[in-house]
């Protein structure tokens, strides 16, 4: 028989496993970061064992790191690994996006550009919050609805990776005004079904967003 406490233990862990995974996506975490496991546990309103398990799930997952003392920390990344991360995006992001093109209904298009309207909305407005929450949610709607779950699992790890670089967008929120890329030819070439065309502007949105990273933290850490 099932174990209702266990089951909800479980829970427990894998709710703050998913939150912790919504932060560092979200660029709620900067590089090198540490974090206070009692902390967490008292904002999640949650005792310690489930946030130190779904902690050391990271660890092992590679979104975190052990640091001295039984401390964990957001890890570092350098501009090399930026680099080549940013390789593998565009690759599996844009099999992503073709899947869903040619093998399964586009589903539900107004959600679509409604999130790609708040991105722009937020973006303008230099919310930078608002905006990386939205950008977030109009790639991952993309990309779930590939129906590939494996590959959509990879995708979610690179961008825990990465999201930590784009911290900086939290102390500078004006800077997201130089993101001047927009998804209304990425919308078009998906209803349009050319694969060719909605990759070409799914990198550019990869590249746009980098740049801001290279620009603002990379060459910023490099010149401290």
């Amino acid at each position: 028989m099932l174990d209702l406490r266990n089951a909800q233990h479980l829970s427990l862990t894998m709710q703050v496993e998913l939150r912790l995974k919504h932060a560092l996506i979200a660029a709620q975490m900067a590089p090198g970061e540490r974090l206070n496991t009692r902390d967490i546990a008292e904002e999640m309103h949650v005792s310690i064992t489930p946030v130190r398990e779904a902690v050391l799930r990271l660890v092992a997952e590679g979104a975190l790191c052990i640091a001295p003392a039984q401390a964990f920390t957001v890890p570092k990344i350098t501009r090399s690994q930026f680099e080549e991360i940013t390789l593998i995006r565009k690759e599996l992001e844009g099999v992503a996006l073709q899947r869903l093109i040619e093998h399964q209904p586009l589903g539900n298009m107004a959600q679509l550009a409604e999130l790609s309207e708040m991105f722009n909305t937020a973006r303008d407005k230099g919310d930078a919050h608002s905006a990386l929450q939205a950008q977030r949610e109009f790639r991952f709607t993309l990309y779930e609805r590939a129906q590939l779950p494996l590959l959509l699992g990879m995708i979610e790890q690179l961008w825990i990776r990465v999201g930590p670089c784009f911290h900086f967008l939290r102390q500078m929120p004006e800077h997201i005004t130089q993101n001047r890329h927009n998804y209304d030819a990425l919308l078009e070439a998906i209803k349009n079904k050319d694969v060719a065309k909605a990759q070409h502007e799914l990198i550019l949105a990869i590249e746009h967003s980098n740049q801001l990273a290279m620009t603002h933290f990379f060459n910023a850490e490099a010149q401290s």
